[in-house]
């Protein structure tokens, strides 16, 4: 490694070193301001210590770029603290995973999560200017970095938006709560809602052709926002509704072409998939998908397609669902998932050695 980054790493790594006591103060000071020092401060510097933690681990990414990550990765922690499941319980008991998972949701965070990101990137830039350490490798993760932000904030408000109509439609048809078997609706009321589903798959496939360049990129944008979206949806349904209980209870996951249903898992599993997939996608300089791909990928999605669709009959029948078909879901999840992961790692080997870019 270049002596310039070597010494860049070496100072990143001891300030962070110097954070993790710092830290453990916060939760610990009792001299003025000690209620905002306990309740923000940590947060603040939790997302400074991972961001650098990282850098000094891979000092030629973008400071910008990491923080992004260490930023969304924290809100999702956050938004992690609404559900209180018992082995999420229990990992929150020690000390150790109160500080990392948190224990009490609270949006007042966010700002300070959001300034800890900012500072992690000055700090990161300053310390890479003493080291003398050249910036020139950041400018397309720099790129990458401003994709995923517009992507993010657009299926943020798209997601946000899909909840609150959803939020109206329980208030009006389950005031008590939504549950199962569902109640008549008027056909007239079906058919707008049907249409609006449309309406938003074109949205986002509109957003995607806009957005960038390229089949696969186009596809990638597709699929994180659509991810991003759904766990969005979820997650305003939570802080609206105190819904799902469970992340097992049942949902209506869609109406095209005929009513979809599944626990709430098993569409959160899909999207974080997706939205895991198509960074990868976006990071890739030279990856591409061949036809054999997309046909193991299509048929992983058809199987879980499947599994949402074995539950149909019974609410035709006005019954309620209860047998999921895990099996189907995870055989089509797991196949498709570790499909794609090979092909990325396959990717990477072959492009890393000449011999194998001539033989295939």
């Amino acid at each position: 490694m270049d002596p310039t980054f070597s010494a860049y790493r070496r100072r990143l790594a001891a300030l962070t070193l110097l954070l993790v006591p710092l830290g453990i103060a916060t939760k610990f000071y009792a001299g003025p301001a000690s209620a905002w020092v306990a309740a923000y401060a940590g947060g603040f510097l939790y997302v400074v210590f991972w961001t650098l933690l990282v850098l000094a681990l891979r000092p030629t990414l973008s400071a910008r770029w990491v923080a992004g990550c260490v930023l969304v990765a924290t809100c999702a922690l956050e938004f992690l603290q609404l559900w209180h499941p018992p082995l999420l319980e229990a990992a929150r008991r020690p000390f150790l995973g109160q500080a990392l998972l948190g224990t009490s949701f609270t949006w007042a965070d966010f700002p300070y999560y959001a300034a800890g990101a900012l500072a992690a990137v000055w700090i990161s830039r300053w310390l890479r200017g003493r080291a003398g350490a050249s910036s020139a490798r950041s400018a397309p993760r720099s790129a990458l970095a401003g994709l995923l932000l517009w992507c993010t904030l657009f299926a943020v408000a798209f997601g946000t938006i899909e909840g609150a109509v959803v939020v109206y439609l329980r208030e009006l048809y389950y005031p008590q709560g939504f549950s199962f078997p569902l109640k008549q609706i008027e056909p007239r009321v079906l058919s707008v809602e049907i249409v609006r589903e449309a309406a938003t798959l074109l949205v986002l496939l509109a957003f995607a052709r806009l957005a960038t360049a390229g089949r696969l990129r186009r596809f990638a944008v597709f699929a994180f926002c659509f991810g991003v979206w759904d766990l969005v949806y979820y997650v305003t349904l939570k802080l609206w509704l105190d819904w799902p209980a469970s992340i097992l209870d049942w949902d209506v996951l869609f109406l095209i072409p005929v009513p979809w249903l599944a626990p709430v898992l098993a569409p959160v599993l899909v999207s974080l998939a997706l939205v895991a997939a198509a960074v990868v996608i976006l990071g890739a300089s030279k990856l591409s998908l061949r036809p054999v791909d997309w046909a193991v990928e299509i048929g992983a999605g058809v199987l879980i397609l499947a599994s949402f669709f074995t539950n149909t009959g019974v609410l035709a029948a006005g019954g309620v669902p209860a047998n999921y078909s895990w099996m189907l879901f995870l055989l089509g999840w797991l196949g498709g998932v570790a499909w794609f992961a090979v092909r990325v790692v396959r990717s990477r080997v072959v492009q890393g050695d000449p011999e194998q870019r001539r033989t295939g």
